[in-house]
C-alpha cells in the first residue's frame, strides 16, 4: 500500500495467535517502522469482540464519518495532497451541551483507541455523547503532521456539523496530546476547558530518558533499552541542555536523529506555566503509577 512516497507492507505472521506485521517503508526502501496488530485471518482462532460499555445509551446519539481535508476550511493544515484523513462524529439526538475533542499521544493509534478487544475512545465516545456531549475522534497518521490548524480545524468541523457555532469545546489531551493541549487551547477562544491525562510536566527529552533507564534496568531485552542506548541518549540530552545548544547543532548529536529546532521548541515549551495562563476548568488525572509519566513527579507539578 503506497501512502505519498511511501509503502507500508502487511506481513501475515503465525505465532501462537495471528498477527498482522506493519512495516513501513520510506522513499529510499528503508524500514521507517514496526508494528503488530491482531487480525481475523485465522477463523479458527477464537478473539474477544469490542462490546459496548453498559453506560452507553446508543439509541441517544448517532455517529457519521466525515473526512478532514485541506478544502474543508481556511485552515489548510494538510502537507499531503488529496490525503482525507477519516474522523468520526458521534452526536447527540437533539443537540449538545459540548463538545469534546481527542488529542492523542505519540505513537499509531487508530480513531478508536483500538488495543486488542478494547476500544477506549469509543467507549469515551458513546459515554459522552450519552451524556449530550459531542465527541470527535480520528485516524491518527504517523506521516501527517498533527500541527495546531489541523486541531483547529477538527473542532471547526465539530461545531458546524453540530450547526452550533457557540458549543464550548473541551479537550482532552493523553499522554504527548496533553502536553501540547495547553498550547491548542492558549491559540482559540472556543476552548473552554482541558483535561489531562497523564501528560508529562518535564521536558519531553528527559521523560524519554527517564523511560529508557527504567526499562533498562529491567533488563528488557529491548535494543532501544539496553544500557548502552541509556548511556547514548543521556549524551545527547546533555547536548540540549548545553547552554551552547542551537538550531545549527547537528541532528547526528542529537535523540533519534531530529533536527536541533525540534528540541528547541520543546526546550522553549512550558506546558505547566502555559495551563497556568489559560484561566479555563481543568482537570489533570495520572494513574497511579506509571513509569511513562509519574504521579510523585507530574502529577504533584501540575
Amino acid at each position: 500500500m503506497d501512502v505519498n512516497t511511501d509503502r507500508i507492507a502487511r506481513i501475515f505472521v503465525r505465532f501462537r495467535g495471528d498477527l498482522l506485521a506493519l512495516i513501513p517503508i520510506d522513499s529510499s526502501g528503508l524500514m521507517s517502522g514496526f508494528s503488530l496488530k491482531m487480525t481475523k485471518a485465522d477463523s479458527s482462532t477464537k478473539f474477544v469482540t469490542w462490546t459496548p460499555p453498559t453506560y452507553a445509551k446508543p439509541d441517544s446519539f448517532t455517529e457519521k464519518e466525515i473526512f478532514l481535508t485541506a478544502s474543508d476550511s481556511d485552515l489548510f493544515f494538510l502537507t499531503i495532497k488529496d490525503l482525507k484523513v477519516k474522523a468520526t462524529l458521534t452526536t447527540p439526538k437533539g443537540g449538545s451541551i459540548a463538545g469534546v475533542v481527542f488529542i492523542p499521544g505519540s505513537g499509531p493509534l487508530d480513531r478508536d483507541g483500538t488495543i486488542g478487544p478494547n476500544k477506549p475512545l469509543k467507549d469515551l465516545a458513546w459515554g459522552l455523547a450519552s451524556e449530550r456531549i459531542a465527541f470527535c475522534r480520528w485516524e491518527k497518521m504517523s506521516y501527517l503532521p498533527l500541527t495546531l490548524p489541523a486541531i483547529q480545524q477538527i473542532y471547526q468541523r465539530l461545531r458546524l456539523k453540530e450547526n452550533d457555532t457557540e458549543i464550548p469545546i473541551i479537550l482532552i489531551g493523553y499522554s504527548l496530546g496533553g502536553i501540547v493541549a495547553p498550547r491548542i487551547a492558549a491559540a482559540s477562544t472556543h476552548v473552554k476547558g482541558l483535561i489531562l491525562l497523564g501528560a508529562g510536566s518535564r521536558k519531553l527529552y528527559d521523560s524519554i530518558l527517564k523511560q529508557v533507564e527504567y526499562l533498562a534496568a529491567q533488563n528488557s531485552n529491548q535494543p532501544f533499552a539496553t544500557r548502552e542506548h541509556a548511556d547514548l541518549l543521556d549524551r545527547q540530552i546533555n547536548i540540549i541542555h548545553s547552554p551552547s545548544f542551537n538550531e545549527e547543532t547537528s541532528a547526528d548529536q542529537l535523540p533519534f536523529g531530529l533536527p536541533a529546532s525540534h528540541w528547541l521548541d520543546i526546550k522553549r515549551y512550558d506546558q505547566v506555566a502555559a495551563a497556568a495562563k489559560l484561566g479555563i476548568p481543568m482537570a489533570v488525572m495520572h494513574a497511579g503509577w506509571a513509569y511513562q509519566t509519574a504521579f510523585h513527579d507530574d502529577f504533584r507539578i501540575f
